[in-house]
């Protein structure tokens, strides 16, 4: 499975991303300072690779591995994950982005690649995405992307969060 655009490639992470995906994201001070619960470390990153790879065989999505077709690199990861939100089972778009591929338009780019598939393929009718209330940068590709705020105001996981929401026709 590979989703494709003019500049990025979105393809199921493997254990061969596990250097990248721990240096340049997971443990990347940036690129993490607004996650809910900080920066990891290569065993956590192994672990997240793997529960990618088993939502892929499980459900046909997961966390995609972003790879930047100018170069061949993987520069982050977007997709779609199952989410628990108030007793409600949501289909969550996530996505990180290498901080040296920031402001070139690329986090929008794999999150319109993402939410053609789970619109056009998966056939879901609604998305959210969970961003913690100061990521200034991720509101702004929610929006760009025809999310609007849902719960502007609300916790998950004890952090202080907006959910944002996009139904499709």
């Amino acid at each position: 499975m590979q989703i494709i655009s003019n500049r990025l490639i979105l393809r199921p992470l493997t254990l061969k991303d596990l250097d990248t995906m721990t240096t340049d994201i997971f443990s990347h001070p940036e690129v993490m300072q607004y996650s809910l619960d900080g920066i990891k470390n290569r065993k956590y990153t192994k672990e997240f690779i793997k529960s990618q790879i088993y939502n892929q065989r499980k459900y046909n999505f997961s966390c995609w591995a972003i790879v930047y077709k100018k170069n061949n690199q993987v520069i982050g990861y977007c997709g779609i994950m199952p989410q628990l939100i108030d007793r409600v089972q949501e289909f969550e778009l996530g996505y990180r982005l290498s901080y040296g591929y920031w402001k070139m338009g690329l986090g929008s780019e794999a999150a319109s690649l993402a939410l053609d598939y789970a619109k056009n393929t998966l056939k879901l009718c609604r998305i959210i995405s969970i961003i913690e209330s100061a990521n200034e940068a991720s509101v702004k590709i929610a929006l760009k992307n025809g999310f609007v705020p849902e719960k502007t105001n609300t916790t998950w996981g004890g952090f202080p969060i907006q959910i944002y929401k996009t139904v499709f026709n």
